[in-house]
């Protein structure tokens, strides 16, 4: 009782009743349930064991962030969470409510207390992190223990532990999981379909590369395209080694590489999409090779001038690839370059002398060389899924437009078919509606449809933003519920891919329940969620952003999380269909790598923290 006395203050208790609140309503417990009564006190226990540690900070001197109400980062972060939380279940928190006066208080409540919540929690992790920060001074103990066997062979043991858990899902799948995409870029390389970049022609060339390499074994197309699945499973296990030697300049302790080994190998959806015949699952191994490039070169050790100028060509190859791979990696790459240009000061020139030919090399390649060779270029509609979600939801509610917009519209798409098709998480059903009607008209009258959208977003701004929200959530919210690799077999076609499984038996059942558990097994279910990792990205970013407390070091440190916001940021404004997890598969593939690097401040192993 002397200790409650002596620490417990009326803000906190108030902080914490506001939080339990927030969770009541966000959950749709009774105001009589027991489980906010339990869950008060241990918020009350949260804010006062986070206070309390800053406090005693402070009071001894010992910590130059003790002052918590100057962490203005974490409030921005609290605020933006708090903002999508309401914003995703804002039918939901005020559903129990007819009076606007009451849903406005309910999404008030909610929005305060996860703003608190939020809050103090990220205050919780970065206590952790200043009690429990530590230099590792050295490289581990030289030796032949099990334990040093495995750090100094940490990417070949990631290797083979890649392949293992992905061979079984190779064999089932055989000759790969062939989605629609892949059938169509398969066609393409049989001379079945045109040359179109809808799809990254030089991922259909890499494709075409492996299926030709198989002809000169065989004359089945099924086993042919196996080389390629093959080759892809191989590809992305090497990246998950290279990620891990990575990881492991920053630390040498076991139970933090191990984790990240497992989830590199033993992750059901890692195993699916190492055997996915799909752009995404290559573009993403790719991406985690640029970031682990990046991070070489932002550590900047002093390695001899042969390393430096083979890890700057090994840069220069990667964002060459970035580029060509993936149409959002083109517009990534060169919305992240001013902030690399501005950011790595002691380096700018040797940046410039590899990104500048990069940026001119793929930009000729992606438009005068494609053209010359005759590849299709995609549509207008596919690049314009938010602008044509955003005016369909004004018309799918029925609001009132104008005589003149209402006539423009009908030039291009069947206005009576827009109410019943649309599908607000889901634009393919608005792209095929324009594709069924007169697509040349918009590409012939691009302006006035840029006023006519400019114009009912100024009318009805409620509606866009909806628009946007319901088409990008699961992006930014882990709660979005959608299946994750759920996908078998191949795609119904005329050239001869069919599904032929070489495993069969206990393996499929093992499956199966491998992958119900990321539906129902609390806290593992985030991990299938790709909004987990957006949050997971912005919450490192924050708490690094604090780690460092000088500009020069805030800016380099936050340099490696410069690629993956800038993907996130071409998916928010340019979604390719709907918030599918494997779009943002690039980030979570790099997760591991940009949370240990924010564990430990950034600081590699043999650095102290001091410096």
């Amino acid at each position: 009782m002397l200790f409650v006395k002596s620490h417990i203050k009326f803000h906190s208790v108030l902080q914490a009743f506001l939080s339990a609140c927030a969770v009541s309503i966000a959950g749709q417990m009774s105001s009589r349930s027991l489980v906010p009564a339990l869950v008060l006190p241990a918020l009350i226990l949260l804010f006062y064991s986070v206070y309390g540690f800053f406090g005693h900070s402070a009071a001894a001197g010992g910590s130059a962030f003790s002052k918590d109400h100057e962490i203005v980062s974490f409030d921005l972060v609290s605020l933006l969470f708090a903002a999508f939380f309401c914003t995703y279940g804002r039918t939901r928190y005020t559903g129990n409510f007819r009076s606007p006066l009451f849903r406005g208080a309910a999404l008030g409540i909610v929005f305060a207390g996860m703003f608190l919540l939020v809050r103090v929690l990220l205050l919780l992790l970065f206590s952790l992190w200043l009690s429990g920060a530590k230099d590792e001074t050295a490289a581990a103990p030289a030796g032949s223990s099990p334990k040093e066997f495995v750090r100094k062979h940490i990417a070949g043991i990631t290797f083979v532990l890649c392949v293992l858990f992905d061979l079984p899902y190779f064999l089932y799948e055989y000759p790969g999981i062939i989605s629609p995409d892949g059938v169509n870029q398969i066609m393409q390389i049989v001379g079945v379909s045109p040359w179109s970049n809808h799809h990254p022609v030089t991922h259909t060339l890499v494709i075409s590369l492996f299926y030709h390499l198989g002809r000169l074994f065989t004359a089945d197309i099924n086993t042919a395209i196996s080389f390629y699945t093959l080759f892809q499973m191989l590809f992305l296990a090497f990246c998950g080694g290279v990620a891990m030697q990575t990881i492991r300049q920053f630390t040498q302790r076991l139970r933090v590489l191990i984790p990240c080994i497992l989830f590199f190998s033993v992750l059901p959806f890692m195993n699916v999409f190492s055997v996915y015949v799909l752009k995404d699952s290559f573009f993403s191994g790719v991406f985690l090779l640029f970031c682990c490039s990046l991070l070489q070169l932002l550590q900047d050790r002093g390695e001899s001038v042969r390393k430096n100028i083979i890890a700057w060509i090994v840069f220069g190859i990667l964002s060459f690839s970035i580029c060509l791979l993936r149409s959002n990696g083109w517009y990534a790459f060169l919305v992240m370059t001013p902030f690399l240009i501005a950011g790595m000061k002691g380096q700018r020139k040797k940046l410039l002398l590899t990104i500048l030919p990069v940026i001119l090399l793929a930009g000729i390649l992606r438009g005068p060389v494609m053209r010359a060779a005759g590849v299709i270029q995609p549509d207008t509609i596919e690049s314009l899924c938010v602008p044509l979600q955003q005016v369909s939801r004004v018309l799918a509610d029925k609001k009132e437009i104008s005589k003149e917009q209402k006539e423009l519209l009908s030039c291009v798409i069947d206005l009576d078919a827009v109410p019943s098709l649309y599908n607000a998480g889901f634009a393919d059903n608005m792209k095929e509606l324009v594709r069924a009607g007169h697509e040349e008209y918009l590409d012939e009258h691009k302006a006035q449809f840029f006023r006519l959208w400019l114009d009912l977003g100024r009318r009805y701004p409620g509606t866009y933003l909806c628009a946007l929200a319901d088409l990008t959530e699961g992006y930014w919210f882990p709660e979005n519920n959608y299946e994750t690799v759920t996908i078998d077999g191949v795609f119904g076609n005329d050239i001869g891919l069919s599904w032929q499984p070489k495993l069969g038996g206990p393996f499929v059942k093992f499956k199966e329940i491998s992958l119900k558990l990321g539906n129902f097994v609390p806290v593992y279910s985030l991990l299938w969620s790709a909004g987990t990792y957006t949050w997971l990205l912005i919450i490192c970013a924050a708490l690094l952003f604090e780690m460092n407390r000088t500009r020069t070091a805030r800016q380099k440190g936050l340099l490696l999380f410069l690629p993956c916001f800038a993907l996130l940021l071409t998916l928010f404004i340019a979604v390719p269909s709907a918030s599918e997890f494997r779009y943002e598969l690039p980030v979570v593939l790099v997760s591991p790598l940009f949370i240990v690097y924010t564990c430990k401040g950034g600081i590699p192993c043999g650095y102290s923290l001091k410096k």
